[in-house]
């Protein structure tokens, strides 16, 4: 949050940076994935931008930072309470929906939202050029200004941000938590969105597709993640399904004489430890508290954080190897990865 006669704005909020910080004080490491340099520097000196919610619009100056810190002044209760207290309160609508707002405002306000919207307008200028035509003669697209950009965020926002806080509202809540010695990273654009189901042309990685999960760093040791409800009722059902199996195995190696007794011995103690897993997950799921994640869970929260980053990613520890690898194994993951709206 900067307060609302500050110039200096933070598009993700210095609240959720300092849960990010290095032991007790209120500083950063940071990579930046433009020119792959690393520093340290206070909280109140990254995120931000000189005046990054004020924008001319018809010759009249407009100021949104003011609206901005109201909005996360409303969330700010039940972001610590959950982040403090390491738990969700599933059955509580009001909880659900500051969350949901959180993530949905954060969405929206990155640098990153900015930038593909700049881009996009950038690229159907080009196609229209290449087409032979000039695009500077048609007036709904003709060159984005700064404060242009900064308007059609400011609208989209305030078009969209109920909207999107109710298709996030109705997936399932659920925390994601690791250590000290191994952090997640927060990055600039610090909701990404992931799915396994394949759409085609038409990408998988809309808000509202079947399968979609999205994430959002809370703290150096806390994920919040809103999946579809089938992700949810798939382990419930993968968790029925190897009960049954563990009982057909049981009996089949009691009754037929034929088994390797050691082959079915091992299978069997497979399954138990992978029902054991689905079964503890589904109960801290069901009573708010958090997965436990393994190093490799860590690694994929915070490739997504780099994935989507525009620029900059932070951690509590000097420690960017994921980033630089996957930067030199994929160049394009240093501008920043885009959504489809949907």
């Amino acid at each position: 949050m900067s307060s609302a006669g500050s110039k200096n704005h933070h598009y993700v909020p210095q609240n959720i940076l300092k849960r990010f910080s290095v032991g007790d004080t209120d500083s950063v490491f940071v990579f930046d994935k433009h020119n792959k340099k690393e520093f340290r520097t206070n909280v109140r000196n990254i995120l931000s931008e000189n005046k990054f919610n004020d924008f001319l619009f018809n010759g009249r100056e407009i100021k949104m930072e003011e609206s901005f810190t109201f909005i996360e002044n409303k969330l700010w209760d039940t972001y610590h309470n959950v982040v403090n207290g390491e738990s969700l309160s599933l059955d509580n609508p009001g909880e659900v929906s500051d969350l949901a707002i959180l993530m949905a405002f954060q969405f929206i306000r990155s640098k990153q939202m900015r930038e593909m919207m700049r881009g996009v307008n950038n690229e159907i200028r080009e196609n229209i050029r290449n087409a032979g035509c000039d695009p500077d003669e048609i007036d709904q697209i003709k060159e984005m200004s700064d404060d242009d950009v900064k308007f059609e965020n400011t609208y989209f926002m305030a078009k969209n941000l109920g909207e999107f806080s109710e298709i996030i509202s109705k997936k399932c809540l659920i925390l994601f938590k690791t250590t000290e010695d191994n952090p997640f990273y927060i990055g600039d654009n610090p909701v990404s969105l992931h799915s396994h189901q394949s759409y085609g042309f038409y990408g998988n990685l809309g808000l509202g597709l079947s399968g979609i999960e999205i994430y959002m760093p809370l703290s150096k040791t806390l994920t919040l993640g809103a999946l579809c409800p089938t992700i949810i009722d798939g382990f419930f059902k993968a968790r029925t399904s190897i009960k049954s199996l563990l009982g057909t195995h049981k009996l089949h190696s009691i009754l037929n004489k034929n088994y390797n007794i050691e082959e079915m011995s091992e299978k069997i103690k497979e399954m138990k430890t992978r029902y054991e897993y689905l079964d503890s997950m589904i109960d801290m799921y069901e009573r708010g508290f958090p997965i436990i994640c393994s190093p490799e869970n860590v690694l994929f929260q915070n490739s997504l954080q780099v994935n989507f980053s525009h620029r900059y990613v932070l951690s509590s520890v000097q420690n960017f190897s994921l980033a630089r690898e996957m930067i030199e194994k994929n160049p394009s993951s240093a501008r920043g990865k885009l959504w489809e709206l949907r």
